[in-house]
């Protein structure tokens, strides 16, 4: 079962209430208090009760009380009450030393039940902090190692509002906003976390908890999104007799995944058809836009009542940070539940499930790219999955319903696969951050390291979408970075595409190998008046400064035996400084990390630079095939014409 909340969030602007729903059996329920004094008492928690008695287990997280201002003081604590009974819905805790409001929306208890944490969570990383004026923040966490995991983060302001930070947090708060609980569920390691937003004024104290899975019922590959929930038991439309194609927007957050296989939910009643169904994988490149992805198509058997596995004949790699919409032809009566994946609703963050990950709906923490509108979508303009991109919203426009379509995805390669690799496959957009870079004769490239000796495939790269592209590199090339020699060129390349076309390959003459080890794989364009002819995107291989981009390459990626470090984690480049530096050409001799390396051509050459900061990625890929025996010498320089 993924990591996810198996209910809205319960707020109350006192310490007692009841959830909507039951509580399920083995979910983590966590505590999230607020409280105030204008005494300068001292604020404590204790007895969180759950349908009357203390859940074995229920510990006191993390607390934290600002100093204290004429006697005014504010609180927060985090209590988690793991693996519980089951069935409970009456919720509450003990709060001394605090005034009471006079009204109901300042400060009080926010709960959440917690669904796929396992019958033994833990607290991995925790921290708080406080101050009488500025900027409150919930302290700092990470870099987190351990993953996945339910972050939550609190803050509480002496009356007055805190700012809303957004996406990736959701977040939620009483109507006067004295008190805000933020949360995301992550599943890649390697980051850190401080939920932070503007006060102005008066004392205030945050915190925030990072927990992980443990014991039973704790998350293993391969990986579902709707495991262990049932959809509804009779369809939305019992009469519908047309087109209808449903999808599920996702992606995955790491290297090394497969893709295996679609899930479709059947209710038992409402006239839902059960004879041969269609479903086919598309990667959406733009805003209602996107293309098929090769091998995803398949055809059901007949179907039954719940949940359908419908599998690939062979799984196919995804690419990390890719959106893909896995499509199903149900041309008839169709399963639904509104209100699932926006702000507020029990997905508002989307669904983590290991490395697979569920976009939410529009107004949610993790909407989908390129200005699609929310998750779960469908399209009646035809009958055919593999024809239609289903990319229309429901009618509430938001992309909030679901409608109960799931995938399987394994971060374990097929028995016997003895295919090829790349760094990003089966992508065929970049990202809606892409554009092209300025016109000039670069050398550009992608820092990528061979775990054993390979056969050289091809050199892909993204040729920029723009008007202006009429370009494509004329060289295509492999760097040894501890040597700087160039050991693998494919000098006139042939492209598969035109220029502006996207992603485009380049064989290397069959039989080409290289050992294992770290290269430089770059293209140029020799043009005597270059254009926009490559690609970049800035934060990818880290954050930049505040742009809100995912950074999906912030902690290296590995496919096979390849290895793409973070910017963090790469080689040693020379800082650039613009044309006025010179030692070497065009830096001041600087040197630090850099991943996204290029060189200022002509002629064509070792990549040397990177733009300190921008953590810029410009989209060159290798493509190998694993050698089952041994290799060339690393230093073995190749040539194809």
């Amino acid at each position: 079962m993924s990591i996810r909340l198996a209910q809205k969030p319960l707020l109350l602007g006192s310490y007692s209430g009841s959830f909507t729903s039951a509580v399920g059996a083995g979910d983590t329920v966590l505590l999230v208090v607020t409280a105030f004094t204008t005494t300068g008492s001292t604020i404590t928690t204790s007895s969180p009760l759950l349908g009357g008695s203390t859940p074995t287990g229920s510990t006191l997280l993390i607390a934290e009380q600002s100093p204290s201002s004429g006697g005014d003081s504010v609180y927060t604590a985090i209590w988690m009450l793991p693996n519980v009974t089951g069935g409970e819905t009456t919720i509450s805790i003990t709060v001394s030393g605090n005034s009471v409001p006079s009204d109901n929306h300042t400060v009080g208890l926010t709960c959440y039940d917690v669904a796929g944490l396992g019958s033994s969570p833990s607290l991995s990383l925790s921290s708080s902090t406080n101050g009488d004026n500025g900027t409150i923040s919930s302290g700092s966490i990470g870099p987190l190692s351990n993953t996945p995991a339910f972050v939550l983060a609190s803050g509480v302001v002496f009356a007055n509002t805190i700012t809303t930070v957004g996406a990736p947090w959701s977040e939620n708060y009483l109507s006067d906003q004295f008190a805000i609980q933020a949360y995301q569920i992550i599943s890649a390691a390697g980051s850190t976390y401080d939920y932070a937003s503007t006060n102005g004024i008066n004392v205030w104290a945050g915190a925030i908890v990072a927990i992980v899975p443990g014991g039973s019922g704790v998350d293993s590959s391969p990986y579902r999104l709707f495991s262990g929930v049932n959809g509804p038991s009779t369809t939305s439309a019992p009469t519908y007799s047309g087109n209808f194609i449903a999808g599920l927007e996702f992606y995955v957050s790491q290297g090394n995944c497969w893709f295996e296989g679609y899930w479709w939910w059947v209710c038992a009643a409402g006239n839902q058809l059960t004879g041969p169904t269609k479903c086919v994988l598309w990667n959406t490149t733009g805003q209602g836009s996107g293309q098929v992805v090769p091998n995803s198509t398949v055809t059901s058997g007949t179907l039954t009542a719940g949940w359908n596995y419908i599998p690939l004949a062979t799984p196919i790699q995804l690419a990390i940070g890719t959106p893909y919409v896995a499509a199903v032809g149900v041309n008839g009566p169709f399963p639904s539940t509104q209100s699932q994946f926006d702000s507020g609703d029990v997905y508002a963050g989307g669904i983590v499930s290991g490395p697979l990950v569920a976009y939410s709906g529009t107004t949610g923490g993790n909407k989908p790219p390129y200005g699609n509108n929310g998750q779960t979508t469908f399209s009646v303009a035809g009958s055919d999955p593999a024809t239609t991109l289903p990319l229309a919203t429901d009618s509430g426009g938001d992309g909030a319903t679901n409608f109960w379509v799931d995938v399987q995805v394994s971060t374990t390669a097929p028995v016997g696969y003895s295919g090829s690799y790349r760094v990003w496959p089966n992508k065929f957009d970049a990202s809606q951050y892409t554009s092209g870079d300025s016109s000039a004769n670069y050398v550009v490239g992608t820092e990528i390291h061979l775990s054993q000796a390979c056969t050289l495939n091809a050199v892909w790269y993204y040729s920029p979408t723009n008007s202006g592209t009429t370009q494509l590199a004329t060289s295509a090339d492999v760097w040894n970075i501890g040597t700087q020699a160039n050991v693998a060129t494919i000098s006139s390349p042939s492209w598969s595409g035109a220029a502006a076309s996207g992603w485009v390959r380049a064989a290397f003459a069959a039989g080409t190998t290289l050992a294992a080890g770290s290269y430089r794989v770059t293209v140029y364009n020799s043009a005597s008046s270059p254009d926009s002819w490559s690609a970049k995107q800035l934060g990818y291989f880290g954050y930049y400064a505040t742009d809100g981009f995912r950074a999906d390459g912030q902690n290296g990626i590995t496919s096979g035996p390849l290895y793409t470090p973070s910017t963090a984690n790469a080689s040693m480049a020379y800082e650039y400084g613009g044309a006025s530096n010179s030692t070497p050409p065009y830096s001041n001799g600087s040197q630090e990390p850099g991943q996204a390396i290029f060189a200022m051509g002509p002629p064509n050459q070792f990549p040397y630079l990177y733009v300190d900061g921008l953590f810029q990625n410009y989209w060159v890929d290798l493509e190998v095939t694993p050698l089952t025996g041994g290799g060339l010498n690393s230093g073995a320089f190749l040539t194809f014409f």
